[in-house]
């Protein structure tokens, strides 16, 4: 076995996050370890995300920049931007070995593997020491699907991820029960359209919802999952069958993310987003509905070609209305091969940071608001880490909290909520019967 070091760094969405952990597990499985990003390694992998301008700027340094802090070591470039626009650009780049998009992705091991092999034979790379093993992980991303056959005017995911594939149901329960073999206690499910998973299955019949919930139902019945949570999913996928559903299934957890991206009708048709405001408001009260205590988390894109004061406007009003759990907030920057490319990018860029600052000050505003409710209160923590007489993890419903007391890691523990911080809220372990924290 070849002992090689191998460092994997995430750029983008659950998705990305996904496949960087499927090639941790090839890399694994051949013999390598797989070190954090910044460990010294004898490969560094980046997963790229291409979904703005500012994503590819960023790859692009990225790059360059573990390149140049490790001229001894390979590197490998993958991913969305790795797909589109910047694989000429990164195969051209002298300090960058290896170059694989998303439909190629597989090959990155093997090919890196070669590499550093054929390094060493020339005496060209010493191996780094292998160092402590990491602590196990107990959270852990489970793709369902990918691709989209939903091309919004503006996003050129569809184009490098290509349309709807869903994995089977059989092949999904095995992964999840071999991921709870390793340690995982939650984990999330995501896709790049995972409201659309199984509508590409031969012969499909019944709702829409039908093979979505039947996944659901498939991977709450694994043995020692303690939780499931649903990352992003778009408006046009959701429904009260969805919300029931997640309520009834105990491992489900009251958070997900519905996209708003505009609260003005207007910018909504021209982004082809397929829904109004009036709908996603219905949605949004069907969810809080069946999942009292529902975390509901959005993203907003400002400054859309011909997006008007009034009509950004109408946005700040509807997310104060949903008072969202937290919003992801992006400016609109052109993405070539797109419908919106061809419009006009006319809100200036001081505008669009205007905006994009404002709609911020209503997120910590509803943020803190919700932070603030939770003292005194006991919440059901995952243990994901554990330093000093401290544990920190996620709650059901996604806060982020730091107790003082010990409990093992992937225990479900319970805490209460004693003072809060912009990111998150801090608390004590509970012991005793009911609070104690329970083992996985």
């Amino acid at each position: 076995m070849p002992g090689f070091r191998v460092a994997i760094t995430t750029l983008g969405c659950k998705v990305n996050q996904a496949d960087s952990d499927a090639l941790a597990d090839a890399f694994r499985r051949a013999g390598c370890r797989v070190v954090d990003a910044h460990s010294p390694a004898d490969a560094y992998v980046v997963n790229t995300c291409t979904v703005t301008l500012v994503a590819d700027r960023k790859a692009r340094k990225l790059v360059r920049g573990v390149a140049q802090a490790n001229p001894q070591a390979v590197v490998a470039v993958t991913g969305c931007y790795a797909e589109g626009a910047g694989r000429t650009l990164f195969e051209q780049m002298p300090e960058v070995d290896v170059v694989r998009g998303t439909r190629d992705r597989a090959e990155v091991p093997e090919a890196v593997l070669l590499e550093l092999r054929w390094r060493q034979a020339m005496g060209l790379l010493t191996p780094v020491d292998s160092g402590p093993p990491p602590e196990r992980r107990v959270r852990a991303m489970l793709k369902v699907q990918d691709g989209c056959n939903h091309v919004c005017g503006y996003c050129i995911v569809p184009s490098v991820r290509g349309r709807q594939r869903s994995r089977t149901i059989p092949e999904l329960v095995a992964e999840a029960e071999e991921k709870v073999a390793q340690g995982v206690r939650e984990l999330v499910v995501c896709g790049i359209r995972v409201g659309a998973y199984g509508w590409d299955f031969a012969g499909r019949r019944g709702s829409r919802f039908r093979p979505l919930l039947a996944l659901l139902e498939a991977l709450a019945g694994v043995e020692g999952l303690r939780r499931l949570r649903l990352s992003s999913i778009l408006p046009l996928d959701v429904g009260p069958d969805l919300f029931r559903v997640m309520a009834d299934l105990s491992p489900v957890c009251e958070h997900f993310h519905l996209p708003l991206q505009s609260g003005d009708d207007g910018v909504l048709r021209r982004m082809g987003r397929g829904y109004t405001t009036r709908r996603f408001r219905e949605l949004a009260g069907q969810a809080r509905e069946a999942m009292p205590g529902l975390c509901l988390a959005t993203d907003v894109l400002v400054g859309y070609p011909g997006e008007t004061a009034e009509e950004f406007d109408h946005t700040l009003r509807f997310c104060r209305e949903v008072a969202f759990g937290d919003m992801h907030v992006f400016p609109y920057s052109v993405r070539p091969g797109t419908r919106a490319a061809e419009l006009a990018d006319d809100v200036p860029v001081a505008e669009k940071q205007a905006r994009v600052r404002a709609l911020l000050e209503i997120r910590d505003e509803l943020r803190r608001r919700q932070h603030e409710a939770m003292v005194g209160r006991d919440v059901e923590v995952l243990v994901e880490e554990r330093s000093g007489g401290r544990l920190t993890g996620l709650s059901r419903d996604y806060l982020r909290v730091e107790a003082t007391g010990a409990a093992e890691l992937g225990a479900l523990a319970q805490v209460r909520i004693d003072a809060i911080s912009a990111d998150g809220a801090g608390g004590r372990l509970l012991g005793g019967r009911r609070g104690a924290a329970v083992a996985s």
